[in-house]
């Protein structure tokens, strides 16, 4: 089904934040499509009574994917990294122990009771089963114990969201990299640093939405680019610096006289901000699609309202899917490999068909309502499933007793006004802050609270150090740091908060003459984060033809933006 020449049928009132928002005769074409018959008959999903961010916001507080904390296992006894705090209700097993042969879930399974809600029975058995201590590939990765939602990584350090590393540390979005620190979403590339939105590129520093480019600093929206300096909108250039063309002499003399000292790269930075604020920029970033609308797209035919997607088809309101081919799919959020049908969905991994209001899963068929469940199908209200089908809150049943019961709960959940809902707020495993969601849709405690989620107040207690350093007084140049930092804690220069630096990351530094931070590292990951536009489509026209555009830069902005022709005229 395509989501192509949408017609608006219906306006709707979030029940949430009371945003108007418009479903169109497209959605209702997914929506039967993705409605599950039992028995002959269709039990058809209606459309949804909260607006696409809501529907985010709720689905996103079911990943914590970068706030890691010491633990005990609550079957051996181990000392464990886990995303789960040592305070959490929940029962955590260190992977080995959850994945190995003798641990089955069923044996939790309960008989449903058709008086209840269904909701409150499934949070008694997600209170009881023992969850995973973290969402990686354990058996595929190599020294790279502090990793989450990643896997087959080799030697790396606090990156998220990754798979097929090597030598990479604190970072998101990572996919087949070999030493990039600090960057964000970066495909196939080598020796970047501070790098947003990179792909296929090699020694590339403080650069954004880049391609094919190498040995350069200071890029946006640049491709095939090498050796170049402070350039935006370039196309296969070389020795550049600001966007003049110099020769290989004058370019050389240039990088020579370059410290690399803290102070003169912020400097650069501030100048580089300066010198792009005037440039054209492109509506979105979008490449080989048919019929896209979103921003960071690739590959893509008949995508609506999606960002940071690739090799995908037939997709509306999805987002951070790196992995294809995928299809038919509605409010997805996270990695991707071969999906097909699924709806409202919280980080699902591959080879999944036939999902709705599932939440981190992994290669499930026919499955409803559930969490923590991989390779099973015809599961219903699951919870730690593997490897098993036909379960209805953990309980296996025939396929012939599965048929007949499952139609009967979707009947009261109907009833009960659940059965076209997400999970509610309160059946997060996380606090508000620990999740992903406050990344998207910042709040305070109170709002949080006030929006009946949880908050985490749990602090994880302060590594032992020789001594702490402010931020400010580090020295200014990598060849004056001394081996001894590795020692310290350094206080942030914004938040105050105490970080540490790793013998890779002080290789690293030293190896590329890069000043060490002087910003924690959730701090510069939410700085990166900023960087990019909002997951926000806005009504505007090309500020050269006039044309109708929708794009992530707001009206309201001082930017000046093209649509796709306009750009490519400019820049080709």
């Amino acid at each position: 089904m395509s989501f192509k020449n949408e017609k608006i049928v219906e306006e709707k009132k979030c029940r949430d934040c009371s945003a108007i928002f418009h479903v169109t005769d497209k959605d209702l074409e997914f929506y039967d499509k993705i409605s599950p018959t039992y028995n002959g008959t269709k039990f058809s999903v209606p459309a949804p009574t909260m607006c696409p961010k809501c529907r985010q916001q709720y689905r996103l507080i079911h990943q914590n994917m970068s706030n890691l904390y010491w633990r005990t296992c609550d079957l051996s006894g181990d000392r464990i990294l886990s995303c789960f705090h040592p305070e959490s209700s929940r029962e955590v097993y260190k992977q080995e122990n959850w994945w190995w042969d003798e641990f089955d879930a069923t044996k939790y399974g309960r008989d449903y009771d058709p008086s209840r809600w269904f909701f409150e029975q499934f949070n008694e058995l997600l209170q009881t089963v023992p969850v995973p201590s973290m969402f990686t590939n354990f058996t595929e990765d190599v020294n790279s114990d502090f990793t989450n939602y990643a896997g087959f990584d080799k030697n790396c350090y606090f990156i998220f969201h990754a798979d097929m590393n090597e030598d990479c540390c604190f970072a998101t979005g990572l996919k087949k990299c070999k030493r990039c620190f600090d960057s964000l979403n970066v495909f196939e590339c080598e020796n970047t640093y501070e790098c947003i939105n990179v792909k296929k590129s090699y020694d590339l520093k403080y650069s954004q939405d880049c391609q094919n480019c190498s040995e350069s600093w200071f890029l946006r929206d640049c491709f095939g680019c090498k050796n170049c300096f402070g350039c935006i909108g370039l196309q296969n250039a070389q020795y550049h610096i600001f966007n003049e063309e110099k020769t290989k002499e004058e370019y050389e003399k240039f990088m020579e006289k370059f410290s690399w000292d803290f102070s003169q790269i912020e400097n650069m930075k501030n100048k580089f901000e300066t010198f792009t604020a005037d440039k054209p920029r492109k509506f979105a970033q979008v490449l080989q699609n048919e019929n896209a609308m979103g921003d960071h797209i690739f590959d893509c035919r008949d995508v609506v309202s999606c960002f940071d997607i690739q090799e995908s088809r037939d997709m509306k309101y999805c987002e951070r899917i790196y992995n294809g081919p995928n299809e038919d799919c509605m409010d997805v959020d996270q990695y991707g490999l071969r999906l097909k049908r699924a709806y409202l969905w919280s980080a699902l991994w591959d080879d999944a068909e036939q999902i709705i209001s599932c939440a981190s899963c992994y290669g499930i068929v026919n499955t409803y309502y559930s969490m923590f469940t991989f390779y099973s199908q015809d599961c219903f209200w699951c919870v730690g499933i593997k490897n098993s089908d036909y379960c209805i809150l953990n309980k296996k049943y025939t396929k012939e007793e599965y048929e007949k019961l499952v139609p009967k709960i979707i009947e009261k959940m109907k009833e009960d006004s659940e059965w076209w809902e997400f999970f509610p707020a309160s059946l997060s495993p996380f606090g508000y802050n620990e999740t992903i969601a406050n990344e998207y849709y910042t709040l305070n405690k109170s709002e949080v609270l006030e929006k009946w989620f949880t908050w985490s107040d749990y602090q994880p207690p302060f590594p032992k150090v020789d001594k702490i350093i402010p931020a400010d007084k580090l020295p200014e140049n990598i060849s004056d740091i001394p081996d001894d930092i590795l020692n310290w804690a350094i206080e942030c220069k914004d938040t105050k908060k105490p970080f540490r630096i790793t013998k890779q990351e002080l290789d690293f530094y030293r190896r590329y003459k890069l000043p060490v931070p002087r910003i924690h590292p959730d701090k510069r990951h939410l700085d990166r984060m900023a960087m990019r536009n909002p997951r926000e489509l806005f009504e505007r026209t090309c500020d050269k033809c006039k044309k109708d555009i929708q794009s992530t830069y707001s009206p309201k902005r001082s930017e000046t933006v093209y649509c796709e022709e306009c750009y490519n005229k400019e820049v080709y």
